[in-house]
Protein backbone atom coordinates (compact mmCIF):
# COMPACT_ATOMS: atom_id res chain seq x y z
CA UNK A 1 0.00 0.00 0.00
CA UNK A 2 1.43 3.48 -1.05
CA UNK A 3 2.47 5.79 2.34
CA UNK A 4 0.88 9.13 1.84
CA UNK A 5 4.13 11.06 1.01
CA UNK A 6 4.37 8.67 -2.07
CA UNK A 7 1.30 9.71 -2.96
CA UNK A 8 2.03 13.08 -3.28
CA UNK A 9 4.60 12.43 -5.15
CA UNK A 10 3.48 10.92 -7.93
CA UNK A 11 0.56 13.54 -7.78
CA UNK A 12 3.02 16.75 -7.96
CA UNK A 13 5.63 14.96 -10.17
CA UNK A 14 4.36 14.26 -13.51
CA UNK A 15 7.73 11.82 -14.07
CA UNK A 16 6.71 9.53 -11.49
CA UNK A 17 5.10 6.46 -12.37
CA UNK A 18 1.36 5.91 -10.91
CA UNK A 19 2.13 3.69 -7.55
CA UNK A 20 0.54 0.43 -8.61
CA UNK A 21 -1.26 0.02 -5.89
CA UNK A 22 -3.82 2.92 -7.09
CA UNK A 23 -6.39 1.58 -8.25
CA UNK A 24 -7.35 4.14 -11.78
CA UNK A 25 -8.51 3.40 -14.98
CA UNK A 26 -7.31 4.80 -18.27
CA UNK A 27 -5.97 7.83 -17.24
CA UNK A 28 -7.96 9.45 -14.74
CA UNK A 29 -4.88 9.45 -12.50
CA UNK A 30 -3.03 12.05 -15.20
CA UNK A 31 -6.15 13.90 -15.55
CA UNK A 32 -6.20 14.53 -11.50
CA UNK A 33 -2.54 15.16 -11.97
CA UNK A 34 -2.81 17.54 -14.19
CA UNK A 35 -6.10 19.52 -12.33
CA UNK A 36 -3.37 19.67 -9.38
CA UNK A 37 -0.36 20.92 -11.04
CA UNK A 38 -2.99 23.41 -13.21
CA UNK A 39 -4.47 24.31 -9.81
CA UNK A 40 -1.17 25.28 -7.53
CA UNK A 41 0.42 27.23 -10.75
CA UNK A 42 -3.06 29.12 -11.27
CA UNK A 43 -2.46 29.94 -7.32
CA UNK A 44 1.12 30.91 -7.78
CA UNK A 45 0.50 33.32 -10.82
CA UNK A 46 -2.27 34.87 -9.30
CA UNK A 47 0.14 35.73 -6.13
CA UNK A 48 2.86 36.74 -8.47
CA UNK A 49 1.54 38.15 -11.75
CA UNK A 50 4.59 40.90 -11.90
CA UNK A 51 6.62 37.95 -12.24
CA UNK A 52 5.03 36.04 -14.34
CA UNK A 53 4.79 39.09 -16.54
CA UNK A 54 8.47 39.77 -16.49
CA UNK A 55 9.47 36.04 -16.71
CA UNK A 56 6.59 35.09 -19.51
CA UNK A 57 3.72 32.70 -19.07
CA UNK A 58 5.59 29.59 -20.29
CA UNK A 59 8.59 30.05 -18.28
CA UNK A 60 6.34 30.57 -15.12
CA UNK A 61 4.52 27.88 -15.46
CA UNK A 62 7.73 25.92 -16.05
CA UNK A 63 9.48 27.31 -12.76
CA UNK A 64 5.95 26.40 -10.85
CA UNK A 65 5.87 23.52 -11.80
CA UNK A 66 10.00 22.78 -10.66
CA UNK A 67 8.84 24.66 -7.27
CA UNK A 68 5.80 22.93 -6.99
CA UNK A 69 7.96 19.05 -6.70
CA UNK A 70 10.61 20.33 -4.41
CA UNK A 71 8.06 22.54 -2.03
CA UNK A 72 4.58 20.66 -1.91
CA UNK A 73 1.59 23.05 -0.04
CA UNK A 74 0.94 22.67 3.55
CA UNK A 75 -2.18 24.11 3.51
CA UNK A 76 -5.28 23.62 1.99
CA UNK A 77 -5.73 27.33 2.15
CA UNK A 78 -3.99 27.93 -1.83
CA UNK A 79 -3.77 31.97 -0.52
CA UNK A 80 -1.23 31.08 1.32
CA UNK A 81 1.25 28.95 -0.54
CA UNK A 82 4.10 30.52 -2.14
CA UNK A 83 5.75 31.92 0.92
CA UNK A 84 9.28 30.57 0.24
CA UNK A 85 8.66 30.42 -3.45
CA UNK A 86 10.87 34.00 -3.58
CA UNK A 87 13.69 32.23 -2.28
CA UNK A 88 13.40 29.13 -5.01
CA UNK A 89 13.13 31.93 -7.56
CA UNK A 90 16.64 33.73 -6.03
CA UNK A 91 18.14 29.64 -5.51
CA UNK A 92 17.23 28.70 -9.22
CA UNK A 93 20.31 28.42 -11.23
CA UNK A 94 19.02 29.34 -14.73
CA UNK A 95 17.61 32.45 -13.08
CA UNK A 96 21.06 33.53 -11.34
CA UNK A 97 21.65 36.09 -13.97
CA UNK A 98 18.32 37.92 -12.91
CA UNK A 99 18.66 38.38 -9.25
CA UNK A 100 16.05 40.94 -9.04
CA UNK A 101 13.51 38.65 -9.73
CA UNK A 102 13.37 36.81 -6.29
CA UNK A 103 13.00 40.73 -4.61
CA UNK A 104 10.09 41.34 -7.13
CA UNK A 105 8.30 38.20 -5.58
CA UNK A 106 9.27 39.31 -2.01
CA UNK A 107 7.33 42.49 -3.01
CA UNK A 108 3.95 40.43 -4.18
CA UNK A 109 4.36 38.49 -1.05
CA UNK A 110 4.63 40.72 0.93
CA UNK A 111 1.08 42.18 -0.46
CA UNK A 112 -0.44 39.15 -0.17
CA UNK A 113 0.29 39.20 3.78
CA UNK A 114 -1.02 43.27 4.12
CA UNK A 115 -3.94 41.75 2.29
CA UNK A 116 -4.52 39.08 4.54
CA UNK A 117 -3.34 40.92 7.93
CA UNK A 118 -5.74 41.16 10.80
CA UNK A 119 -7.78 44.84 10.77
CA UNK A 120 -6.39 47.17 12.65
CA UNK A 121 -7.95 47.25 16.28
CA UNK A 122 -6.00 49.77 17.77
CA UNK A 123 -6.46 53.25 15.27
CA UNK A 124 -9.19 54.82 17.33
CA UNK A 125 -8.06 58.13 17.02
CA UNK A 126 -7.76 60.62 14.80
CA UNK A 127 -4.89 62.27 14.06
CA UNK A 128 -6.23 65.46 13.54
CA UNK A 129 -7.25 65.20 17.30
CA UNK A 130 -4.01 64.07 19.00
CA UNK A 131 -1.60 67.24 19.63
CA UNK A 132 1.58 66.93 18.49
CA UNK A 133 2.91 66.53 21.93
CA UNK A 134 1.09 64.07 22.88
CA UNK A 135 1.25 61.94 19.94
CA UNK A 136 5.49 62.45 21.06
CA UNK A 137 4.57 60.59 24.45
CA UNK A 138 2.77 57.29 22.69
CA UNK A 139 4.66 54.48 21.41
CA UNK A 140 4.14 54.46 17.56
CA UNK A 141 4.67 50.43 16.13
CA UNK A 142 3.93 49.21 12.42
CA UNK A 143 0.43 48.44 11.88
CA UNK A 144 -0.58 45.14 11.30
CA UNK A 145 -0.78 45.59 7.46
CA UNK A 146 2.90 46.62 7.14
CA UNK A 147 6.25 45.71 5.65
CA UNK A 148 9.44 46.74 5.33
CA UNK A 149 11.42 45.44 2.54
CA UNK A 150 14.84 46.65 1.48
CA UNK A 151 16.62 45.65 -1.59
CA UNK A 152 19.23 46.80 -3.79
CA UNK A 153 17.17 46.81 -7.07
CA UNK A 154 14.05 49.23 -7.68
CA UNK A 155 11.65 46.67 -6.83
CA UNK A 156 9.31 48.88 -6.04
CA UNK A 157 9.39 50.64 -9.39
CA UNK A 158 9.91 47.52 -11.34
CA UNK A 159 6.46 46.75 -9.83
CA UNK A 160 4.91 49.41 -10.42
CA UNK A 161 5.82 49.61 -14.63
CA UNK A 162 5.12 46.08 -15.00
CA UNK A 163 1.11 47.51 -14.46
CA UNK A 164 1.20 49.15 -17.64
CA UNK A 165 0.19 46.54 -20.64
CA UNK A 166 3.77 47.45 -22.42
CA UNK A 167 5.95 48.11 -19.55
CA UNK A 168 9.60 49.98 -19.79
CA UNK A 169 12.38 49.93 -18.26
CA UNK A 170 13.63 51.53 -15.01
CA UNK A 171 14.88 54.92 -16.36
CA UNK A 172 17.79 54.89 -13.36
CA UNK A 173 18.68 51.34 -11.55
CA UNK A 174 18.70 51.81 -7.81
CA UNK A 175 18.54 50.22 -4.57
CA UNK A 176 15.32 51.26 -2.92
CA UNK A 177 13.64 50.50 0.45
CA UNK A 178 9.81 50.06 0.74
CA UNK A 179 7.02 50.15 2.97
CA UNK A 180 3.81 48.27 2.19
CA UNK A 181 0.62 48.71 3.53
CA UNK A 182 -3.01 48.47 3.32
CA UNK A 183 -5.54 51.30 3.52
CA UNK A 184 -9.32 51.82 2.93
CA UNK A 185 -9.34 52.03 -0.91
CA UNK A 186 -6.23 49.09 -1.47
CA UNK A 187 -2.74 48.99 -0.70
CA UNK A 188 0.46 51.65 -0.93
CA UNK A 189 3.64 51.59 -1.47
CA UNK A 190 5.87 54.34 -0.26
CA UNK A 191 9.63 54.50 -1.17
CA UNK A 192 12.02 55.64 1.53
CA UNK A 193 15.20 56.96 1.81
CA UNK A 194 17.78 54.95 4.05
CA UNK A 195 17.48 57.00 6.93
CA UNK A 196 13.62 57.01 6.87
CA UNK A 197 13.62 53.20 5.99
CA UNK A 198 15.96 52.84 9.77
CA UNK A 199 14.03 54.95 11.68
CA UNK A 200 10.60 53.15 10.96
CA UNK A 201 12.71 49.55 11.03
CA UNK A 202 13.66 50.52 14.79
CA UNK A 203 10.55 52.50 15.97
CA UNK A 204 9.60 49.94 17.83
CA UNK A 205 12.16 49.41 19.91
CA UNK A 206 11.79 52.68 21.54
CA UNK A 207 9.18 53.23 24.25
CA UNK A 208 7.57 56.50 22.99
CA UNK A 209 8.14 58.83 19.76
CA UNK A 210 10.08 61.45 21.28
CA UNK A 211 12.37 58.73 22.22
CA UNK A 212 13.37 57.70 18.61
CA UNK A 213 13.67 61.03 18.10
CA UNK A 214 15.79 62.08 20.73
CA UNK A 215 18.06 59.20 19.72
CA UNK A 216 18.41 60.53 16.38
CA UNK A 217 20.78 63.53 17.83
CA UNK A 218 20.31 65.68 14.94
CA UNK A 219 17.44 68.45 14.56
CA UNK A 220 16.93 68.33 10.99
CA UNK A 221 16.96 64.49 11.00
CA UNK A 222 14.30 64.50 13.81
CA UNK A 223 12.48 67.42 11.93
CA UNK A 224 12.23 65.19 8.65
CA UNK A 225 11.29 61.58 10.88
CA UNK A 226 8.60 63.80 12.68
CA UNK A 227 6.87 64.71 9.47
CA UNK A 228 7.48 61.19 7.86
CA UNK A 229 5.92 59.60 11.45
CA UNK A 230 2.78 61.67 11.34
CA UNK A 231 2.16 61.79 7.49
CA UNK A 232 2.50 57.74 7.85
CA UNK A 233 0.76 57.68 10.98
CA UNK A 234 -2.56 59.80 9.22
CA UNK A 235 -1.97 57.39 6.12
CA UNK A 236 -2.63 54.82 8.21
CA UNK A 237 1.07 52.79 8.25
CA UNK A 238 1.65 53.15 12.02
CA UNK A 239 -0.54 52.71 15.12
CA UNK A 240 0.21 54.20 18.54
CA UNK A 241 0.36 51.55 21.15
Amino acid sequence: MPSQADFARSLLDPDRAVPPMIVARGNRFDIYRNNVLSSLTSALACTFPVVEKMVGSEYFAALASAFVRETPPTSRILAEYGGVFPLFIGTFPPLADFPYLADVARLEWLRQEAIRSPDDLQRDTPLASIEVEALMERKLVLAPSARLLTSPHPVATLWRLHQDPEPAQPEGWRSERVMIFRQDRGLAHAVLEEPDFVFLATLGTFETLGDALWALQDTDAASRALRLTTNLYQAGALITV
